[in-house]
């Protein structure tokens, strides 16, 4: 298993597989989970029995069945077709100055993962060690950090985004597309620091369920609504865009919500034998 291990981890490496999407942690998480439950399960495999064949799949077998799978399903994939299908009839100047804008406002997304990830891990530790106040303070301080950085980034991209796009295309009508796009996306930057945030606070003490099904809610499924009903019977530049900042924004709310009035605390502090007194939560 250490062999089997060590050779998937240099499979994720050789692939350039993106651990900053929540779809590909949800791939690796389930197969990891699937794999070890049912090898260490009382049963040991998954037995169907077909008429006189009994059917047997190990561990290993479900987990790898299973990825492929969702990996087929879950939105990335899919979602990139959705996206392409409704971009592509608006041309080869919006495709070519929407490519370079995703490029630049991917920057701020991976800094937001990054400080998701950092309260995630600051959430755990001070969660296992019974400092639920440090815990909270933890979440304050990269919440503010990630609002810091986002506000500082989107300013020098609007400021210095001519120069930059022009490193990908040297067309003026491409310049002018990508910057008309990335000044409506940088004012709602800030939006997609909460879902990260708070997600990360909530999923570093063991909530992950919930947090999961929001963002598939909130970003893939209204995303792919707006994108599919929506945004064709405006048919303008701008109103497909707003799925970006109006999916973030409810998105947003949601974690806001359900990290204050959720109960996601209390919870997981039951799931561990902890205290559940007033002075602690």
């Amino acid at each position: 298993y250490g062999m089997i291990s060590a050779i998937g981890v240099r499979n994720l490496v050789e692939n350039h597989v993106n651990l900053a999407e929540s779809r590909n942690v949800i791939v690796v998480s389930l197969i990891m989970s699937l794999a070890l439950g049912i090898t260490f399960s009382a049963a040991g495999a998954i037995v169907f029995n077909v008429g006189a064949i009994t059917l047997k799949f190990s561990g290993l077998a479900v987990a790898a069945i299973t990825g492929i799978v969702v990996n087929a399903i879950l939105p990335g994939t899919i979602g990139g077709m959705i996206i392409l299908r409704v971009v592509n009839p608006m041309g080869a100047v919006f495709m070519a100055g929407y490519t370079s804008s995703s490029k630049l406002y991917g920057v701020l997304e991976i800094a937001a993962v990054s400080f998701g990830y950092a309260t995630s891990a600051y959430a755990g530790q001070n969660f296992g060690a019974g400092k639920f106040d440090r815990m909270k303070k933890s979440v304050r301080v990269c919440l503010a950090m990630a609002m810091g950085a986002t506000v500082i980034v989107s300013f020098i991209l609007l400021l210095f985004g001519p120069v930059v796009f022009r490193l990908f295309s040297n067309e003026e009508a491409v310049v002018l597309q990508g910057m008309e796009i990335l000044r409506t996306l940088a004012p709602f930057f800030f939006t997609y620091i909460c879902i990260e945030i708070f997600s990360g606070a909530v999923r570093g003490v063991g909530d992950t369920l919930i947090p999961t099904i929001m963002t598939l809610v909130g970003i893939c499924l209204m995303r792919t609504v707006w994108l599919l009903v929506i945004a064709p019977s405006k048919g303008s530049v701008p109103f497909t865009l707003y799925c970006y900042p109006i999916t973030w924004s409810i998105t947003s709310v949601m974690f806001v919500v359900y990290y204050f009035k959720g109960g996601w605390l209390k919870r997981s502090m039951k799931k561990t034998g902890m205290s559940l007194s007033e002075e602690n939560v």
